[in-house]
Protein backbone atom coordinates (compact mmCIF):
# COMPACT_ATOMS: atom_id res chain seq x y z
CA UNK A 1 0.00 0.00 0.00
CA UNK A 2 1.67 3.30 -1.15
CA UNK A 3 1.29 6.21 1.75
CA UNK A 4 -0.71 9.32 1.03
CA UNK A 5 2.65 11.06 -0.51
CA UNK A 6 3.70 8.24 -2.55
CA UNK A 7 0.17 8.05 -3.78
CA UNK A 8 0.06 11.95 -4.59
CA UNK A 9 2.88 11.81 -6.33
CA UNK A 10 1.72 9.14 -8.37
CA UNK A 11 -1.23 10.78 -9.23
CA UNK A 12 0.93 14.28 -10.15
CA UNK A 13 3.03 12.07 -12.23
CA UNK A 14 -0.06 10.66 -14.04
CA UNK A 15 -1.24 13.69 -15.10
CA UNK A 16 2.25 14.68 -16.11
CA UNK A 17 2.29 11.18 -18.16
CA UNK A 18 5.47 10.02 -16.57
CA UNK A 19 3.94 7.32 -15.47
CA UNK A 20 4.29 3.48 -16.93
CA UNK A 21 1.47 1.33 -18.03
CA UNK A 22 1.20 -0.54 -14.67
CA UNK A 23 0.86 2.41 -12.65
CA UNK A 24 -1.85 3.74 -15.08
CA UNK A 25 -3.82 0.60 -15.03
CA UNK A 26 -3.59 0.57 -10.66
CA UNK A 27 -4.75 4.17 -10.79
CA UNK A 28 -7.61 3.10 -13.09
CA UNK A 29 -8.72 0.09 -11.01
CA UNK A 30 -12.34 -0.36 -9.94
CA UNK A 31 -10.83 -0.30 -6.39
CA UNK A 32 -8.95 2.67 -6.57
CA UNK A 33 -10.71 5.23 -8.70
CA UNK A 34 -12.59 6.98 -5.78
CA UNK A 35 -9.14 6.85 -4.28
CA UNK A 36 -7.65 9.00 -7.29
CA UNK A 37 -10.16 10.63 -7.96
CA UNK A 38 -9.80 12.57 -4.18
CA UNK A 39 -6.09 12.79 -5.45
CA UNK A 40 -6.93 14.20 -8.33
CA UNK A 41 -9.27 17.05 -6.34
CA UNK A 42 -6.15 17.69 -3.60
CA UNK A 43 -3.96 17.89 -6.57
CA UNK A 44 -6.20 20.59 -7.90
CA UNK A 45 -6.59 22.59 -4.58
CA UNK A 46 -2.64 22.30 -4.56
CA UNK A 47 -2.08 23.82 -7.87
CA UNK A 48 -5.08 26.81 -7.20
CA UNK A 49 -3.11 27.41 -3.81
CA UNK A 50 -0.16 27.98 -6.21
CA UNK A 51 -1.52 30.05 -8.34
CA UNK A 52 -3.01 32.59 -5.47
CA UNK A 53 1.17 32.32 -4.06
CA UNK A 54 2.26 33.53 -7.58
CA UNK A 55 -0.20 36.20 -7.70
CA UNK A 56 0.78 37.04 -4.22
CA UNK A 57 4.36 37.43 -4.89
CA UNK A 58 4.06 38.93 -8.52
CA UNK A 59 2.29 41.79 -7.02
CA UNK A 60 4.26 42.09 -4.29
CA UNK A 61 7.17 42.50 -7.22
CA UNK A 62 5.55 44.81 -9.65
CA UNK A 63 4.43 47.27 -6.55
CA UNK A 64 8.73 47.29 -5.71
CA UNK A 65 9.69 47.82 -8.86
CA UNK A 66 7.24 50.42 -9.80
CA UNK A 67 8.27 52.08 -6.72
CA UNK A 68 12.11 52.67 -7.83
CA UNK A 69 10.82 54.29 -10.64
CA UNK A 70 12.38 54.46 -13.97
CA UNK A 71 15.53 51.97 -12.53
CA UNK A 72 12.82 49.44 -12.00
CA UNK A 73 11.50 49.37 -15.62
CA UNK A 74 13.68 46.86 -17.14
CA UNK A 75 13.37 44.60 -13.78
CA UNK A 76 9.40 44.78 -13.70
CA UNK A 77 9.49 43.84 -17.18
CA UNK A 78 11.36 41.02 -16.81
CA UNK A 79 9.32 39.65 -13.51
CA UNK A 80 5.54 40.49 -15.47
CA UNK A 81 7.50 37.77 -18.28
CA UNK A 82 8.68 35.04 -16.17
CA UNK A 83 5.34 35.58 -14.01
CA UNK A 84 3.32 35.16 -17.12
CA UNK A 85 5.17 31.67 -18.25
CA UNK A 86 4.89 30.48 -15.12
CA UNK A 87 1.47 30.90 -14.92
CA UNK A 88 0.67 29.44 -18.32
CA UNK A 89 2.43 26.30 -17.55
CA UNK A 90 0.75 26.07 -13.86
CA UNK A 91 -2.51 26.62 -15.69
CA UNK A 92 -1.80 23.77 -18.47
CA UNK A 93 -1.12 21.80 -15.79
CA UNK A 94 -4.43 22.78 -14.20
CA UNK A 95 -6.15 22.07 -17.53
CA UNK A 96 -4.62 18.69 -17.47
CA UNK A 97 -5.52 17.86 -13.56
CA UNK A 98 -9.11 18.27 -15.00
CA UNK A 99 -8.97 16.12 -17.91
CA UNK A 100 -7.97 13.32 -15.46
CA UNK A 101 -10.93 14.50 -13.49
CA UNK A 102 -13.37 13.93 -16.08
CA UNK A 103 -11.67 10.42 -17.44
CA UNK A 104 -11.87 9.40 -13.84
CA UNK A 105 -15.87 10.46 -13.65
CA UNK A 106 -16.48 8.46 -16.21
CA UNK A 107 -14.59 5.68 -15.59
CA UNK A 108 -16.71 6.04 -11.91
CA UNK A 109 -19.55 6.33 -13.77
CA UNK A 110 -19.38 3.30 -16.23
CA UNK A 111 -17.80 0.66 -13.18
CA UNK A 112 -21.03 -0.60 -13.25
CA UNK A 113 -20.89 -1.53 -16.77
CA UNK A 114 -20.23 -5.46 -17.17
CA UNK A 115 -18.82 -4.47 -20.61
CA UNK A 116 -15.77 -2.42 -19.05
CA UNK A 117 -14.67 -5.13 -15.95
CA UNK A 118 -14.77 -7.99 -19.09
CA UNK A 119 -12.44 -5.43 -21.15
CA UNK A 120 -10.02 -5.13 -18.11
CA UNK A 121 -9.99 -9.15 -17.62
CA UNK A 122 -9.30 -9.53 -21.45
CA UNK A 123 -6.33 -6.95 -21.48
CA UNK A 124 -5.09 -8.10 -18.48
CA UNK A 125 -4.99 -11.32 -19.53
CA UNK A 126 -3.77 -10.79 -22.71
CA UNK A 127 -0.90 -9.40 -20.62
CA UNK A 128 -0.39 -12.40 -18.52
CA UNK A 129 -0.06 -14.25 -21.93
CA UNK A 130 2.07 -12.17 -23.76
CA UNK A 131 4.35 -12.05 -20.68
CA UNK A 132 4.81 -15.64 -20.77
CA UNK A 133 5.73 -15.91 -24.44
CA UNK A 134 8.45 -13.34 -23.78
CA UNK A 135 9.84 -15.41 -20.63
CA UNK A 136 9.17 -18.60 -22.26
CA UNK A 137 11.51 -16.62 -25.02
CA UNK A 138 13.95 -15.13 -22.81
CA UNK A 139 14.80 -18.16 -20.94
CA UNK A 140 15.16 -19.84 -24.02
CA UNK A 141 12.57 -22.79 -23.63
CA UNK A 142 10.59 -24.23 -26.04
CA UNK A 143 7.04 -23.50 -26.52
CA UNK A 144 4.35 -26.45 -25.59
CA UNK A 145 1.23 -26.98 -28.54
CA UNK A 146 -0.82 -25.60 -25.24
CA UNK A 147 1.50 -22.91 -25.54
CA UNK A 148 1.00 -22.19 -29.20
CA UNK A 149 -2.76 -23.00 -28.38
CA UNK A 150 -2.96 -19.56 -25.88
CA UNK A 151 -1.02 -17.68 -28.36
CA UNK A 152 -3.38 -18.71 -31.05
CA UNK A 153 -6.29 -17.87 -28.62
CA UNK A 154 -5.01 -13.79 -28.69
CA UNK A 155 -6.03 -13.85 -32.48
CA UNK A 156 -9.03 -15.47 -32.07
CA UNK A 157 -8.52 -18.69 -33.15
CA UNK A 158 -9.58 -21.29 -30.15
CA UNK A 159 -7.49 -24.23 -31.46
CA UNK A 160 -7.50 -25.93 -27.55
CA UNK A 161 -9.63 -28.96 -29.09
CA UNK A 162 -7.14 -29.77 -31.55
CA UNK A 163 -4.31 -30.41 -28.93
CA UNK A 164 -3.30 -34.56 -28.72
Amino acid sequence: MLTKQAFARLVAEDVKKTTDEDQRTYLRTAEMRETWRNGLYLLLEDVDAQLDVVDAEHAREVQRYTDMGDHGKVLLFEETLNYNNGRKKTERFRFYVEQKLVECDRLIALSDSETSLDLSLAAFLRKAIETHRAKLQQLDMEETPVDEALYRALDGAWVFDEIE
